[in-house]
This record gives structure tokens, C-alpha cells and sequence, in this order.
């Protein structure tokens, strides 16, 4: 799964200003490949240190305890970021360190 709005914004980021004749086809090709390729992908954990995911939109979380209500260790639970910084959901009393989208709903009969 590849966040569509983060590929579109590197992608705009990366051709801000290029002239389409400066570039060979070939060397466009490569140049969308190399960006499609840094996006995460399905079941890929995002460190937050590199990027945070919509606020208010439910994740999986990877969260470090430290001791919080006797809870020691590396967790996956659910949440979301309030805004930024701040996580709710169930990833409360310790340190968020990477998240990941949800996987789709399942559906009956698929």
C-alpha cells in the first residue's frame, strides 16, 4: 500500500521547476521508479521520526514502555495523533516509535 498523497507531493517535489525537455523519457522513467520505490510499502513500519501519519486517523503502533502501569517492553497496539506529538487510543503511557496504516475492514464473502 503506497500513500498516494505523499507519492503525489514527492513526485511534485521533485520535478518542481523541470522542463519536460530536459529530461530523456528513459530518465523520467527511472526518476518515478526511484520515487514510487522510497514510499512504504504493504506492511512496512514508518518510523515517526521520518514521517507522522494523519492526524485523528487510527494506526497500528509500535510503542516502547518503560514501566508505565508495570508495562515494560515493545508493543504493537492501535491509536491515533490528536495532533502532533500527542498520541491517544491505545498506546497511552509510553513512546510511539513507528506507526502503520490499518489494513483494510474484513468483508464477508471476500
Amino acid at each position: 500500500m503506497i500513500d498516494e498523497k505523499k507519492l503525489i507531493e514527492d513526485i511534485e517535489k521533485e520535478f518542481d521547476g523541470v522542463c519536460v525537455y530536459d529530461v530523456s523519457p528513459s530518465q523520467a522513467v527511472n526518476d518515478f521508479v526511484e520515487i514510487v520505490d522510497r514510499q512504504p510499502k504493504v506492511g512496512q513500519w514508518i518510523p515517526c521520526s521520518e514521517r507522522l501519519p494523519e492526524l485523528r486517523k487510527d494506526c497500528l503502533v509500535t510503542v516502547k514502555y518503560s514501566g508505565f502501569m508495570g508495562m515494560h517492553g515493545i508493543w504493537i497496539k492501535t491509536g491515533h495523533m490528536e495532533k502532533e506529538g500527542v498520541w491517544r487510543g491505545d498506546c497511552c503511557g509510553g513512546e510511539v516509535t513507528a506507526w502503520m496504516p490499518l489494513p483494510p475492514a474484513y468483508k464477508e464473502g471476500e
